[in-house]
């Protein structure tokens, strides 16, 4: 596959251009006008390597994309996310090229991927290395909010496909992801009474006091041997220190490595819900499961021997704690691989950066999958 580097060299620039280009579209979920900008982009990109498209429109979020290009043989679907977490005031907004890093916006998250999956499609087009699978890409708009409204269309694309292919940023040592925990994310308000903190303290119910009971017992559940982490990343509460608190709440997120613990946490935080602590204090729950558990089965580890090999036996697998599309792809039994981007580091910061060369790295890398996978 010496052509695959020759192609390369000889559109680096035109790589890099492209990507400067994505990068430097805002492109914030609340931001749908950037979202779109980016999608336009890219699906004029794919409709030039005969993709047809299919727009789901929104108006809160971005609109979510689907590139087709039919063929009989077995079907992959190719996952990316439109959408970067920085709002358009923060300044954010430049894409830096240079050896060894580029820095931007996105770069890794997921704009360097998206930028792997289209230039390796272009370079095996140019190359007249067509091969006869069915590619469907799907570009969701909300991912870095979790995907709630896209969820149902991944699944939807996901069912009958015979592989999953996701363009998260790769691991520091050229990783791709073969596992993902499972994510929850809830909300418990405590409802008190107020009163007079010097005046009239016995008449009150102190709903931040509940809140801290709950907070303690709730943090309990974490179990890093199993791979639960139960965490409450924000509490608030009261009116002022003068006055007992008639409202509190709690912001849950909770990780599992295995379906049982999510069944077992959310069973947890609804007890935790009916419990009181302090007397007359009356409490609701609400949120979901935002994404289950991406699990390894033994077709997805037949998938990454492939992948080691196309690599040279350089490419290995890991699990990851954070989530994505691949979850509810893995979810619904497709043999799904994740972490196909470049490397990097620093993403949902301002210092998120690239290694240059890993951008190219991975578009050879991608190309000799495709091309070694069994049609």
């Amino acid at each position: 596959m010496d052509r695959f580097s020759s192609w390369i060299d000889e559109h680096r620039d035109e790589i890099l251009d492209w990507l400067v280009s994505l990068v430097q579209i805002n492109s914030y979920t609340g931001n749908p006008e950037g979202v779109n900008r980016v999608g336009d982009q890219v699906a004029a990109f794919l409709k030039h390597l005969g993709f047809d498209e299919t727009r789901y429109a929104r108006e809160s979020i971005g609109d979510h994309r689907l590139l087709v290009r039919s063929n009989p043989g077995k079907q992959i679907l190719f996952s990316c996310h439109l959408d970067t977490v920085f709002p358009p005031d923060l300044g954010f907004n430049k894409c830096l090229v240079g050896s060894p890093v580029t820095t931007g916006p996105g770069v890794i998250d997921m704009k360097g991927g998206i930028t792997v999956l289209l230039f390796t499609l272009m370079m095996l087009k140019d190359l007249g290395l067509r091969r006869p699978f069915g590619y469907h890409i799907f570009f969701s708009a909300d991912e870095e909010t979790g995907s709630e409204d896209a969820r149902p269309l991944v699944e939807a694309q996901a069912q009958g496909k015979d592989y999953g292919l996701v363009f998260e940023c790769g691991g520091a040592n050229g990783e791709v992801v073969s596992e993902r925990k499972g994510v929850g994310t809830f909300r418990i308000e405590i409802e008190g009474k107020a009163a007079h903190a010097g005046n009239d303290y016995a008449q009150g119910i102190n709903a931040n006091l509940e809140a801290a009971h709950k907070l303690i017992a709730i943090q309990g559940h974490t179990n890093l041997e199993i791979g639960t982490s139960v965490n409450v990343g924000q509490i608030g509460g009261g009116i002022g220190a003068n006055t007992i608190s008639p409202s509190a709440f709690l912001l849950i997120d909770f990780r599992y490595a295995v379906d049982e613990e999510g069944e077992h946490i959310v069973s947890m935080l609804d007890e935790q819900t009916k419990t009181t602590y302090v007397e007359g204090t009356r409490s609701r729950i609400s949120g979901c499961i935002q994404r289950p558990v991406m699990v390894e089965t033994d077709a997805t580890r037949t998938l990454a021997r492939l992948v080691s090999q196309a690599s040279g036996g350089t490419v290995h697998t890991e699990k990851r704690g954070g989530v994505g599309d691949a979850n509810f792809i893995a979810f619904k039994g497709v043999p799904t691989l994740d972490g196909f981007g470049p490397i990097g580091g620093k993403d949902h910061t301002v210092e998120e950066f690239m290694y240059t060369r890993s951008l190219f790295e991975r578009i050879e890398l991608l190309g000799r999958v495709l091309m070694n996978l069994d049609p």
